[in-house]
């Protein structure tokens, strides 16, 4: 299994694609549907023999780009680049030739790709997708410039195979991990990459030779992952079978005990949904919580990262890491070290396909954002499953995993070590002249305490604290007399900073030196506005709407929500409660059945977002707490709208 690809997995026995049963079979009849059916060695094989046959010119070109997909499934980058290339030479166009430049990124060809990118954005300057490659491209590029290579010393494990290695775990001496390598067990290839399916093995270190686990932790499908809970007797990893509905395979994690010296039986955890991909299991160096990557219903984006409580074989219910880890792209392969969380993601700017980051867990601010590990830890390849295991004077060691160009296989095992000036950052030594100013402001209400009557002032805060985090260092100030702070920054960074002062809420920003040369004297300003922190006040959040009859969250409430998900974000400690009203119009039950299922669907919505339902309440109060207090009858549309309303309160301490 190489899970990071996709998800949902198909079994092909030559040819017929099984669909449910052994009695009903679909037969794969051109390489476009076994591309499809994601069989991608089938169909790049198909395709090649139809390319041949195509009469036309244009037939030819889309059966060049569709190998090269093929081949880009499978992680070929090399080959993806030869089709790709030829595709965009026969006349298929931009897509081709945009492939090419990915794939460019993927074998570290930088300067080519950066050739590629500018000329497409000089065709299409307003196609967001070449700005944003063009700049991940030269961005790249600075920041090999400034990594200190010496400091970092990697080499490929001496027991990688031709085939895939990868999904790493270690415990006590031992290091787990997947591949497809000819001693798997079962007689059956898995046609997405013509190789057998994944099996679990083990290596104790200065062992001659890793050696597969047995049944039943392997099987005859997909298994990887491996996580042992501290007390080494209990374990999680991923497993991939078939639905019970149709022909696709899903990957879910399976729970095993050591008892009397063997492994029970796997069971699948108990929160996991039916036909979501559950992958990448982790436990926390106590054993209480166990992170994993998904792609849930309710990710943020395609795979998220979640963690679940567990204790004494209870497990509780998963949270979204929120939106100060997750993207819109793919969070994947969690690791932990310390206090701090290793992940691979493939939407944030490191150096090409998966990258690996880190942060940790602030007790005050919360989750720190994410900073890229230098090159040549990140490569333009795939990079994953980061496990440091020593700190030795000023080196640190471990393993990690990558599809590099230089892999043996399409994922090796690498050993690393480096010193600590790369060890948590890459380092940006550019001399700059360029400042940012951050101003803090207070709001003002009409009415004292009522922060629904309107604001009248945005007042400076002289004595604010500020906490400005980039790659990963906390540096703390306040504000002057002024209510403002002035800070030299460095071109290619982000930074983010939050604010805080006492009787207001904490409120976060981020900005962006990416694409700033550092040599125009240019001072940036940003303006952090602070709310007012009121407690047990209903506080209204405006264009929250809902359609006629319903409960759930439209798209336009979601973007009001979302500025609620920021303000828990950057506030941890707070607890609301979400209010739903309605207007006196119809049966009073309903109208208190209908707020609650309302105020449900908003705590939903923030649950969703990664925020601890822990801190959330819902509350529906139907038509009983009008802010108008009309005659039903005779209220106008506007007191109507007035009452059908959506807000929260913050609960103080007596009230938690």
């Amino acid at each position: 299994m190489n899970s990071r690809f996709i998800i949902i997995l198909m079994f092909l026995v030559g040819a017929t694609l099984w669909l449910g049963s052994c009695s009903t079979t679909q037969k794969i009849e051109s390489g476009e549907m076994a591309l499809e059916y994601k069989q991608y060695y089938l169909a790049a094989q198909m395709l090649k023999d139809e390319m041949q046959k195509a009469s036309y010119s244009e037939a030819k070109a889309r059966k060049a780009y569709l190998i090269g997909r093929a081949q880009e499934k499978m992680n070929d980058w090399t080959e993806a680049l030869y089709w790709y290339e030829k595709a965009f030479e026969m006349g298929y166009g931009r897509e081709a030739l945009f492939k090419s430049g990915e794939a460019l990124v993927r074998l570290e060809k930088y300067p080519m790709a950066q050739d590629v990118f500018e000329q497409l954005y000089r065709e299409e300057p307003t196609n967001e997708n070449y700005r944003r490659a063009l700049v991940r491209t030269r961005l790249i590029q600075q920041r090999l410039t400034s990594s200190d290579r010496d400091s970092v010393h990697i080499e490929p494990w001496r027991f990688n195979s031709p085939h895939r290695d990868f999904g790493l775990g270690i415990h006590d001496g031992v290091l787990y991990f997947a591949s497809d390598r000819r001693e798997s067990s079962g007689n059956d290839l898995y046609n997405w990459t013509g190789q057998k399916f994944m099996d679990i093995y083990e290596w104790t270190f200065g062992a001659p030779e890793p050696q597969p686990l047995s049944i039943p932790l392997n099987s005859k499908q997909h298994e990887a992952d491996l996580a042992l809970h501290p007390n080494g007797v209990e374990l999680v990893f991923t497993r991939c079978a078939p639905s019970e509905q149709h022909y696709d395979y899903y990957c879910q994690l399976y729970y095993s005990a050591k008892i009397d010296g063997r492994w029970s039986q796997p069971q699948p955890l108990p929160f996991m949904l039916p036909e979501v991909n559950y992958v990448h299991p982790v436990f926390s160096a106590q054993g209480n919580s166990l992170y994993f990557s998904s792609d849930h219903p309710d990710n943020i984006g395609i795979q998220d990262l979640w963690v679940v409580d567990y204790s004494d074989l209870n497990w509780g219910q998963p949270q979204n890491l929120g939106s100060r880890i997750n993207t819109m792209g793919r969070e994947m392969y969690p690791s932990l070290h310390g206090d701090t969380l290793y992940f691979s993601s493939d939407f944030r700017i490191g150096f090409g396909g998966l990258d690996i980051f880190r942060t940790h867990y602030h007790p005050r601010l919360g989750w720190l954002p994410p900073d890229p590990l230098p090159y040549p830890i990140n490569s333009g390849g795939d990079d994953m499953s980061y496990i440091p295991i020593n700190q030795k004077g000023e080196r640190q060691s471990g393993y990690f995993v990558s599809s590099r160009a230089s892999s043996q296989g399409s994922d090796d095992i690498y050993l690393f070590s480096r010193t600590p000036s790369q060890m948590d950052s890459i380092p940006e030594e550019v001399s700059s002249n360029i400042a940012l100013e951050v101003r803090v402001k207070g709001e003002v209400y009409r009415e004292p305490n009522n922060p629904n009557s309107g604001i009248i002032e945005r007042k400076s805060l002289p004595g604010a604290q500020l906490d400005i985090v980039v790659d990963g260092d906390i540096q703390t100030a306040q504000t002057n007399f002024r209510g403002s702070y002035e800070f030299p920054i460095q071109p290619n960074q982000s930074y983010f900073i939050l604010a805080s002062d006492d009787g207001f809420l904490n409120k976060s920003t981020t900005f962006s030196s990416v694409g700033l040369s550092g040599s125009e004297n240019e001072v940036y300003l940003v303006e952090i506005v602070l709310p007012q922190k009121i407690m047990d006040t209903e506080i209204v959040l405006e264009n929250i709407y809902y359609d006629f009859d319903q409960s759930n969250i439209r798209p336009d409430a979601a973007l009001v929500l979302d500025t609620l998900v920021q303000l828990l974000s950057d506030n941890p400690d707070l607890k609301i409660q979400l209010n739903s009203h309605t207007d006196c119009r119809g049966e009073v039950d309903y109208n208190l059945e209908l707020s609650q299922a309302r105020a449900q669907s908003a705590v939903d919505y923030l649950i969703q977002k990664g925020i601890d339902r822990k801190r959330l309440l819902a509350q529906g109060f139907g038509e009983e707490l009008p802010v108008v207090d009309c005659l039903c009858e005779l209220c106008t549309e506007e007191e109507h709208q007035k009452n059908r309303r959506t807000s929260f309160t913050i609960l103080s301490q007596k009230r938690n």
